[in-house]
């Protein structure tokens, strides 16, 4: 029995597909399935139920999994134990931030921490409240930055400061020329808020004192959308511009998750129609390839860059790598140029990168991500000489989508088919 072993099984748990594990865990399929079957043939039980979908752990399962949770929190306690008595302070933090945050604040002291902290391996997740809460409760994550409110009985939470609210207003909007605006001149047929189980939507909701009103959907018909992060802003944005033009009475809904999540929210009608990166066979729904993302390099530098295209993996300092995780494959190819690096800042979120480099720094991105930094100062692109392979992205829905919101579904896929911007992303 290995350490390896129990994190993959809680993955699949967690995951409910051994394939979403594998992309979480940065391995291929066969790798983890393979460091499962074994655990249970040691043990001599069946730990997961692959009759069920998604899979569930069986009744000994269950026992094991609570037994592994404890196993790795006293394994990780070990290895600080032992740096510190070394002097060093040394481990995983594992930080949650919601999406407000994220992009504003981490910027101001994550590149101190890991100058002051080197051997602090840092991973950083961008989460709503509600699965922020979840996941403290489950010790998926070890501290998190959230807005307001309590998190509930069994977590500390401290104050750190202040914020105020201010309207951003389209130029288009009568009320884009007042210098001050009352909670009253708001249409709320006309505010985009953000989706259920954020904090802020909450707040923004307490503080119009209309929470019927605004919760209601004011004769429109709705459609709700689930997608991972790198695709929203670099992709989806437009598309999403030109719904709305199109028809201003829908009431558009926009998630983003982890491809794991999609397909619980897909299959439970939590939302219409979701884009993943992991293709999963499932009677329930429906997937069909959007798009294939190839890789490129984004470099900080304030002056002139000293590398010139297409760059070769060995001019690059692994040791100035903000290492972002675009699933098994491309964490395999990593492997192979880059042997033997660890990378001690990982995050999840296109938002947060951007404000992370620093002069010297780089990271690898998706072509669609490096498209919309092309002219954000002191950051260049560059094509590699050996790129990781392209990775497909899908578009998910339930076989049997809700009545009520098949027209915004068709309207929004006539869309995607017909939407000139989306033609470059196209690859062969």
């Amino acid at each position: 029995m290995t350490i390896i072993q129990l994190e993959y099984l809680l993955a699949v748990a967690n995951c409910g597909s051994f394939s979403l594990a594998a992309e979480h865990c940065f391995v291929t399929q066969p790798s983890l399935s393979m460091q499962v079957k074994s655990l249970e043939e040691e043990l001599g039980v069946v730990l997961l139920d692959r009759s069920k979908k998604p899979v569930i752990p069986t009744e000994a399962g269950e026992v094991v999994l609570e037994q592994a949770r404890e196993t790795i929190k006293a394994y990780n306690y070990i290895r600080e134990a032992v740096a510190e008595l070394k002097g060093e302070t040394a481990g995983k933090l594992r930080l949650g931030v919601i999406p407000t945050i994220a992009p504003y604040l981490l910027h101001k002291f994550i590149p101190a921490f890991v100058r002051d902290y080197p051997k602090v391996e840092l991973e950083i997740s961008e989460m709503i409240t509600s699965d922020i809460v979840d996941a403290l409760k489950r010790d998926r994550i070890d501290a998190a930055l959230v807005a307001s409110g309590t998190c509930g009985e069994g977590i500390l939470e401290q104050e750190l400061f202040n914020d105020r609210f201010y309207a951003y207003v389209s130029p288009e909007n009568p009320l884009y020329e007042r210098q001050n605006i009352r909670i009253e001149d708001i249409d709320l047929k006309d505010l985009v808020i953000l989706s259920p189980g954020n904090c802020m939507r909450d707040q923004i909701i307490e503080l119009c004192q209309q929470s019927v009103d605004m919760n209601s959907d004011h004769g429109r018909t709705r459609l709700s959308i689930a997608c991972i992060d790198s695709l929203n802003a670099s992709v989806l944005a437009p598309v999403y511009r030109r719904l709305l033009q199109q028809e201003p009475m829908i009431n558009l809904s926009i998630t983003t998750n982890l491809s794991a999540q999609i397909y619980h929210f897909v299959e439970r009608y939590t939302c219409d129609i979701g884009f993943v990166t992991v293709k999963l066979q499932h009677p329930n729904i429906i997937v069909e390839p959007f798009i294939q993302q190839y890789f490129k390099l984004i470099y900080c530098c304030h002056g002139k860059p000293d590398l010139t295209s297409p760059v070769a993996t060995e001019a690059l300092d692994p040791t100035k790598e903000i290492f972002q995780p675009w699933g098994s494959v491309f964490y395999q190819w990593h492997e192979r140029h880059f042997p033997g690096s660890k990378q001690y800042v990982r995050f999840d979120t296109v938002s947060m990168m951007p404000e992370l480099l620093e002069d010297g720094y780089w990271t690898i991105v998706p072509d669609t991500i490096a498209d919309t930094l092309r002219n954000t100062p002191h950051l260049h692109v560059f094509e590699l000489q050996n790129p990781p392979p392209y990775r497909t992205c899908y578009k998910i829905k339930n076989l049997l989508p809700r009545k009520e919101n098949q027209r915004a579904i068709e309207l929004f896929e006539s869309i995607l088919n017909e939407d000139s911007h989306l033609s470059q992303f196209w690859r062969p």
